[in-house]
């Protein structure tokens, strides 16, 4: 629907201003008398019925394609309906895509938390692995140990029963 009030304005205004020059030429003229109506007064009269007559058709046409209260509520409801829809609409696809994000945040959490568990897993595992290995070569290392001092006393005893020998056969002899 649209409103051209500039168009409607104009012809309007040039209405006015024909009929007004017309009536001040009527009201100059001699007052009203029982006699006969001059030509020149005659042609002003018909002139501005002429006027009237013309732009008759054409102020109904301008009245009509305007709106009237009852146009414009209509039309303020529609688009208030079609607003609240839209509104309705924005706000349930705002929601499920808030939703859609919490319950994607809610999953990368859990996921999170499951590598985490899953990494500390892995590292007790290892350690624990790394703690056995490393017990299993310091028992081979104690054992080592204990040959070797075994082994060195031994030594150190034959040595001692040698040299304690030999210092017999040196002395006896």
């Amino acid at each position: 629907m649209s409103f051209d009030t500039g168009q409607t304005n104009r012809a309007l205004d040039r209405l006015k201003a024909a009929n007004a020059e017309h009536m001040e030429k009527i009201e100059k003229a001699q007052a009203p008398t029982a006699v006969a109506i001059p030509y020149e007064r005659r042609q002003e009269e018909i002139e501005l019925l002429r006027t009237a007559s013309q732009f008759q058709p054409e102020l109904y046409r301008m009245i009509s394609r305007l709106a009237t209260m009852e146009n414009l509520e209509d039309q303020i409801a529609r688009i208030m309906q079609s607003e609240d829809a839209y509104l309705e609409k924005m706000t349930a696809n705002f929601s499920k895509e808030c939703q859609q994000k919490i319950d994607q945040m809610k999953a990368i959490s859990e996921q999170d938390g499951k590598n985490r568990e899953r990494f500390i897993s892995d590292c007790s595992s290892a350690l624990k692995a790394e703690r056995d290995k490393l017990s299993e070569e310091m028992e081979i290392l104690r054992r080592r140990v204990r040959r070797i001092l075994i082994a060195t006393s031994i030594m150190a005893i034959s040595l001692s029963a040698l040299v304690s020998y030999l210092l017999c056969c040196v002395l006896v002899s």
